[in-house]
Parts: structure tokens; C-alpha cells; sequence
């Protein structure tokens, strides 16, 4: 195992989101990404969730440098998370635009001062310690997207990024695929490859695809027209903004983070139009409908987004009234079907026009299907292959490719977060697990919460809770007097006073071996089974004693 480089998947291998890599030779580390991950909806009071960044904070003295490969929030939205837990300043090397949104993140948490950029374009090479760091563009849904060609005295490895073989992109040159053949031609040690679309069929359909259905769309309709897609498609929105503007719509903005990410694209120069273009808000209701165009948030059916919230009738600067064209121009992401649909219901109910996939094509994904994958896997020939970024699934149906491409078994590693990984000329080993675990933005807290506590809010949610107060005679170990009774989220009015009769009688006198019963325990059982022969439900129950 001598002259091995270690690769220590810390999110995003085996899942969805909060990607990030630690990638190490000798006693050097360079990171590359910070993203985080959006709460399952079973996750009650979790913010965010974040890649197991202990364990950069622990080495953080061997940290030389940060790469962010682009400036979706699953890959650069942890890292301001990451450089509070820093005592010590890192180099961040992002290109221009991702740059500029990872330092409008770091104001908003307040990290500015901790955030150290180096602006690097594709075709630019840095040396961080041993690594030698080769930025190479590939096309995705937001512009100024890499793959990492990294030397390493252990040898070359390539780190696709998130990438798509589009061909005739909306904006910006193809993904560089000759650049990737040079590479194989000098020798892959390992290729570290998106896996998101392995179950995909075919190719990804090009970007031009949703600006023609864009077209149709803005020439059929003759009210307003609202357009809904991630903050950070910003590709997406410079198609909208150049459609509605060729039929004459003015162009307005709802939903904070997209309204910042657009002013920020704005003032670089990645969408073509100027800020003082765009509708105002307090403009929305009253301009001539025909000339309307809106972006917002909202394809997920998150509770707080505008779409939502003009949905609900809740959103003060737009009514949804019949005539309206609502686009939403983003897949579903498993797990959120019940949001989505019940959003689009509320919208019909309005009277408005719903466009969604896979009845319209206002969407394509920014990443690689499998046609696509053999392309790269075919163009690079590494040595080892490692598919990254991915459910299990994904990965497993990625490593069948590389088999399918010639790869044999014993050249492919299939890991998840975790679980490092050695590799050198002669062959690869994994490591005892050093991380992986999901780590919780809980309020101001950032930690490991524990799962308990994910239990207690989930029973929360479906039971709701009861407290009993109860009066002991310590003298006699026994309930003295009636129980008071407090419950939340559980009881009819009816239900709690019939209830309270059935807990006063069954307490009432209620007396308790001293050597073997928990007061608590044995009262906290009685109201459980009473509780569940009068509704069916389980609530969390809280006996609380005091002495008579």
C-alpha cells in the first residue's frame, strides 16, 4: 500500500446531496465540495443537513485548500457551516460565479471574514500541497460547472463533478470531452463519477428542448405567465428572461433566495438583463397581464416558497386568478409527491393553467444518463472506478456499467460515505469507517442529533403528548387526591373530560410496591393503556410527581 492516495467519502456517496470528499496523501488533505442536504419530512425542527464534517474539523491542521466544483447548494451550501467549526484560514477555489455565491452565503451567515477565495476558470491549474489541481468545464444546469483533474504522486485522479454530454447547450461550450480523452490517454489512476441518472435510459435530453417548449408556451398564452424552478437553475432563468423578453413580458422575481441569486447573476453578467428591467414587486397585480412573466421558488411545494404561498392565497404582492399560466420547470425530488401535487391542486382550484413534467418538457436534469456514462467511462479507460454521487442504487447500477465496459470487479469500488478508501498503482483497500453520519443544523446547534430525539418529535407530530400531575403520599406510596391533566394534539374537547374521568378513577388510590415498581414508570403505563382504549393513539406521556 505504499504511495496510496485515500479517498474519504464524507457525504453524497450512497445518497442524495451534502457532497463532500476528502482526499489525502500523506499528511495532506484537500476537500472537495461542501453541500448540504434539505430535511426528509419526517426530520421535525431540522434546518439543513450536512456532511459529517467532524471529521475535517479534527485534521482540519492538515487541510490545504477547499474546491467547489459549482454552486448548487448540494455541493457549496455546508461550507459555512464548515469554516465556523475552523480555527485555522483555508484557500476556497471556485470559479467565478460559484465564487460569487459562496461569498453572498457567507454574509448571510456572517462568515465573511472566514472565507478566503481564489477565482480560478476551467482551463487554469493550481498547486495546493501535493495535489496538482487541473479545472476542466464540463455543462450542467449552472454555468461555470468543473470536473477536477487532480496529480498526486500516487497518480492522476479525475473527479467528474456533475456533468451532462450536452451537446448544443442553452448557454456556455460543450462539456469538454477531448480535454477528458487527453487525460486517458496520459493514465486515470481512479475516475470518480456522478451516478445521479445511472437508471436513466439513453442520453439526457438537451437544454434546447425546454427553451422550445419555453417558446411555445409564451406564444399560446395570453394572461400572465409564471415560470417555478430551483433559485439555483440559473440557467433556467436566463432562458425564461430571454423568452419572455423576445414577447415583449416584463420579467419579475418571487422568493428570496431567488431574487438574491438573480441579482447576483445579474450583476456578473451570466443573464441578460439589467436590474432596474426587472418588475417590481408592488407592480406584479397591476401591469397589463399579457406583458407578465414571473420566476419563483416553489417546485418542491416547500410550505414557505411564493408558489406556495400564492397557492394558499397567502402571498401579498400576487392573486392566482383564472388566466394564469403556471410552469413548473424542476422534476419531483422523491419523497415530496404529496407538497407537489397538493400545490398543482391548489392552483387548478384557482382556475389557472398547470404545465409540469413529463406532460410538458419544461425540465431536463443537468446530469449524465447512462449513454452517456459509457461515453465517459470509454473516453477515460481508468484504471479503477469509483461511481460517486448517488442513492446505493445509483452507484450499483453504474458499477454494472463499468463491468458492461470492460472494468473488471476487482477494479471498481463500491463505497459509501464513510468509508475510506486506499488506492495505488497495484490495487485499492478500504479503511475502518471514520464519518458518514448525517449531521443536523438544529436551530443554532450543528450535531449529530440524536435519534431519540428525531423519535420524540416524530411522535409529537402523529400523538401529540400528556402531562399528569399527580400528588404521592410517600409515607403510603401512594396517589393522593385527584390528577391534574394537560394534553396537546390529542383529545377532542369531549375526549379530554372523558379521559380525565377514566385517569382520576384509575389513579385515584393508586398504590406502588416501594422496592420494585417506578412511580413514574407505573403511572406513565396506566395513562398509556387508557389513552389507547379511548383513541388508538400513542402519544408521548409525561408523569409528573409531587410529594403530598
Amino acid at each position: 500500500m505504499s504511495n496510496a492516495v485515500r479517498i474519504v467519502p464524507l457525504g453524497g456517496v450512497g445518497e442524495v446531496g451534502r457532497n463532500m470528499m476528502a482526499i489525502e496523501y500523506e499528511e495532506q488533505m484537500l476537500l472537495v465540495d461542501c453541500g448540504l442536504m434539505f430535511p426528509q419530512n419526517d426530520m421535525f425542527g431540522i434546518d439543513v443537513v450536512l456532511p459529517d464534517m467532524r471529521y475535517v474539523w479534527a485534521n482540519q491542521e492538515r487541510l490545504r485548500g477547499i474546491v467547489i466544483t459549482h454552486g448548487h447548494e448540494d455541493h457549496m451550501g455546508a461550507l459555512p457551516y464548515l469554516l465556523r467549526g475552523l480555527d485555522i484560514p483555508v484557500p476556497i477555489f471556485a470559479t467565478p460565479l460559484t465564487a460569487g455565491l459562496i461569498a453572498m452565503r457567507a454574509r448571510e451567515h456572517r462568515v465573511s471574514s472566514r472565507v478566503q477565495l481564489d477565482v480560478i476558470e476551467s482551463g487554469m491549474r493550481r498547486q495546493v500541497g501535493p495535489f496538482d489541481i487541473e479545472f476542466i468545464h464540463v455543462a450542467h444546469s449552472i454555468p461555470d460547472t468543473v470536473a477536477l483533474a487532480i496529480r498526486t504522486p500516487a497518480g492522476l485522479l479525475l473527479h467528474t463533478g456533475e456533468y451532462k454530454l450536452d451537446m448544443t447547450p442553452y448557454s456556455g461550450a460543450p462539456t469538454d470531452l477531448q480535454r477528458f480523452a487527453q487525460l486517458g490517454h496520459e493514465g486515470v489512476l481512479l475516475l470518480m463519477a456522478d451516478s445521479t441518472n445511472a437508471d436513466k435510459p439513453g442520453r439526457t435530453p438537451s437544454e434546447r428542448l425546454v427553451s422550445e417548449t419555453l417558446d411555445r408556451i409564451f406564444a399560446q398564452a395570453s394572461g400572465r405567465i409564471l415560470v417555478s424552478t430551483f433559485a439555483s437553475n440559473l440557467m433556467r432563468a436566463a432562458q425564461v428572461i430571454e423568452t419572455a423578453r423576445r414577447y415583449g413580458r416584463r420579467v419579475g422575481v418571487a422568493g428570496r433566495s431567488m431574487e438574491n441569486n438573480i441579482r447576483l447573476a445579474i450583476e456578473m453578467g451570466y443573464l441578460p438583463i439589467e436590474a432596474d428591467e426587472l418588475l417590481p414587486a408592488d407592480e406584479f397585480e397591476s401591469a397589463p397581464d399579457h406583458e407578465v412573466c414571473i420566476l419563483c421558488t416553489g417546485t418542491q411545494g416547500e410550505p414557505m416558497s411564493a408558489l406556495v404561498r400564492m397557492a394558499r392565497g397567502e402571498y401579498p404582492h400576487l392573486t392566482i386568478r383564472p388566466g394564469d399560466t403556471v410552469v413548473l420547470s424542476a422534476h419531483t425530488i422523491p419523497g415530496n409527491e404529496e407538497l407537489v401535487n397538493r400545490t398543482i391542486n391548489h392552483l387548478f382550484r384557482l382556475g389557472a393553467r398547470v404545465l409540469h413534467p413529463p406532460l410538458w418538457s419544461v425540465h431536463v436534469s443537468g446530469h449524465a444518463a447512462r449513454d452517456e456514462m459509457r461515453i465517459m467511462l470509454d473516453t477515460v479507460r481508468p484504471r479503477f472506478f469509483m461511481p460517486i454521487q448517488g442513492e446505493y442504487r445509483h452507484l450499483a447500477l453504474h458499477a454494472d456499467l463499468a463491468r458492461e465496459m470492460g472494468i473488471h470487479d476487482d477494479r471498481i469500488i463500491l463505497v459509501e460515505s464513510g468509508t475510506p478508501v486506499h488506492v495505488w498503482a497495484e490495487g485499492w483497500a478500504t479503511a475502518p469507517a471514520v464519518g458518514g453520519d448525517l449531521l443536523f443544523a438544529d436551530g443554532r446547534r450543528v450535531d449529530e442529533v440524536h435519534v431519540t430525539l428525531l423519535r420524540d418529535r416524530l411522535r409529537l407530530a402523529r400523538g401529540g403528548f400528556v402531562v399528569v400531575v399527580v400528588s404521592v403520599d410517600e409515607t403510603r406510596n401512594a396517589v393522593v387526591g385527584e390528577p391534574s391533566i394537560v394534553s396537546h394534539g390529542l383529545l377532542r374537547r369531549e375526549e379530554h373530560e372523558r379521559l380525565r374521568e377514566l385517569l382520576q378513577n384509575a389513579l385515584r388510590d393508586l398504590t406502588f410496591d416501594e422496592a420494585d415498581d417506578d412511580i413514574e414508570t407505573v403511572i406513565r403505563q396506566v395513562v398509556r393503556q387508557h389513552i389507547r382504549q379511548l383513541t388508538a393513539r400513542k402519544p408521548l406521556v409525561y408523569p409528573v410527581i409531587v410529594p403530598a
